[in-house]
């Protein structure tokens, strides 16, 4: 207002006054500074986290591929904590809110970290061989623990807001690992540990209590839920002694009755099924025809049996797809180096080969 009252100021000066005036008022109604959402970090951008269980000798290890490069980063969690080593053997990984969770079984913890960054946030102490995660709720987490491997196992309830054990959800069987959510109830197959089981739990989510078991066929390793919302677990059977030798089977579960609405079982012992793994859509199942290592084959939710028939043969000891892409891990001499090759599903055409860690296992797609 000063400005504008003086009568030797020209109109024209009074004028740019006045819209300088203007602009400063618009300024200042808008004095909140804008921030940025463009998530920051080395590996913040889109692509694939290749889990290493690590060997013996060696500690497991992270690796990431970044959408359209040529060669993997290796080993992150070293990387972004000053070389300490993640521990032997990580069994999981899974990204949960802006965290990683990562399981180590001989470590019997769970690390934390941010997922952009890779830096630690958290141990999850005590716990007793950790295999596998699940994300229940925003205020809950489920990890599966083999316990000593022979023995029965249990799984830890983990609050993600403070990352501390809230309890724990005794099973009567042993190694429960992998576990699916349908609704209110989760599913856990029990994989056996060191030994064998042939059960799935069903566990309520509200009440964190047991209430089903329901068996399925020795050794279920791994499960899934398609698009009919169906659960299908994979048991792989018992492998050895060889004259002991059964058959392993695709099971599928009807969720609102807990029954087993379909067993499919191989026509031969030698096929040992693990890791199975759907496809977008959740109407086509891939897996592995043997833990240990083997030729991927494909299972339609409408098929009437198994196939044995390869659709991508190798040696692969773990699987992931991401839209139309499949990703395929080879643990090698299971002591050294290994490769993640990538394939067009449909056409199970080799797109790319990448160096990684030592066994890798799982892959975590951001």
């Amino acid at each position: 207002m000063f400005l504008i009252s003086r009568s030797i100021i020209s109109k024209s000066v009074a004028i740019v006054a006045i819209s300088t005036l203007l602009f400063g008022c618009n300024k200042n109604e808008n004095s909140n500074p804008v921030t940025s959402t463009i998530p920051t970090g080395n590996y913040a951008s889109s692509g694939t986290l290749v889990l290493h269980e690590g060997s013996f000798s060696g500690s497991g290890s992270v690796s990431y591929i970044m959408n359209g490069k040529s060669t993997a980063d290796n080993d992150i969690y070293a990387v972004a904590n000053n070389n300490q080593p993640l521990g032997t053997f990580a069994q999981d990984l899974q990204l949960i809110n802006d965290k990683a969770y990562i399981t180590v079984q001989n470590a019997n913890k769970v690390e934390v970290v941010t997922a952009n960054t890779f830096k630690k946030v958290a141990s999850i102490n005590n716990l007793l061989m950790p295999h596998s995660i699940l994300s229940v709720s925003a205020t809950k987490l489920y990890v599966t623990e083999w316990v000593n491997g022979y023995s029965t196992g249990r799984v830890c309830i983990v609050n993600p807001v403070t990352n501390t054990i809230k309890g724990y959800i005794f099973m009567d069987r042993s190694g429960p690992s992998q576990m699916a959510q349908s609704g209110d109830y989760v599913y856990v197959v029990n994989a056996g540990g060191f030994g064998k089981d042939s059960t799935v739990t069903v566990i309520n989510t509200t009440t964190d209590q047991v209430v089903k078991s329901i068996e399925v066929g020795y050794n279920p390793n791994s499960v899934g839920i398609d698009a009919n919302g169906k659960i299908w677990v994979l048991c792989g059977g018992v492998s050895y002694p060889l004259d002991q030798a059964t058959s392993g089977a695709i099971v599928k579960i009807n969720p609102i009755t807990n029954t087993v609405e379909s067993n499919q079982s191989f026509n031969t012992t030698a096929i040992h099924p693990a890791k199975l793994t759907f496809n977008n859509s959740k109407n086509t199942m891939y897996y592995l025809e043997n833990g240990y290592g083997g030729n991927i084959l494909q299972h339609t939710i409408n098929a009437n049996a198994p196939s044995t028939t390869p659709v991508i043969t190798g040696n692969y000891y773990g699987l992931g797809i991401n839209n139309t892409t499949l990703y395929a891990a080879d643990a090698g001499d299971f002591a050294s180096n290994g490769k993640v090759m990538t394939y067009q599903l449909g056409s199970n055409q080799l797109l790319s080969t990448y160096n990684v860690g030592i066994i890798p296992t799982a892959f975590r797609f951001k």
